[in-house]
C-alpha cells in the first residue's frame, strides 16, 4: 500500500515537471495565496524538484522539516530521521510506477 502510494506521488511529480502553470495554480490555491507569490517562495524551477528521493540532499531536506515541526510544537519528541527512514517502500514504488 504505501509503495503505491508513492509511487502515486512518484507520478505526480513527473507531471508537474512539465506542467509549471497548473503546478504553481494549485500551491497558490492550497496556500491561499496569489500565484504571482508562489515563485518568491518556492523559486522558479521549484515544480522541477518535486520527486521523492532518498539522496543526501533529501534526507536533509526531511531533516530540516522535521526540525520546523519539532521547534513550533507539530511534533512532541526529536527522532533520528535517518534511523526512522526504511527506504523499502520508494524502492518498491519504483516498480509500481
Amino acid at each position: 500500500l504505501v509503495g503505491r502510494f508513492l509511487g502515486r506521488l512518484t507520478a505526480a511529480a513527473r507531471w508537474a515537471e512539465t506542467h509549471r502553470s497548473e503546478v504553481v495554480r494549485i500551491v497558490a490555491n492550497d496556500v491561499g495565496a496569489p500565484e504571482e507569490w508562489v515563485d518568491v517562495a518556492h523559486g522558479a524551477d521549484f515544480h522541477q524538484h518535486l520527486g521523492l528521493d532518498l539522496t543526501e540532499e533529501g534526507i536533509s531536506a526531511i531533516e530540516s522539516q522535521k526540525t520546523f515541526l519539532l521547534k513550533w510544537g507539530f511534533i512532541e519528541q526529536d527522532f533520528d530521521v535517518r534511523g526512522w527512514i526504511d527506504p523499502q517502500p520508494l524502492a518498491l514504488s519504483r516498480q509500481v510506477c
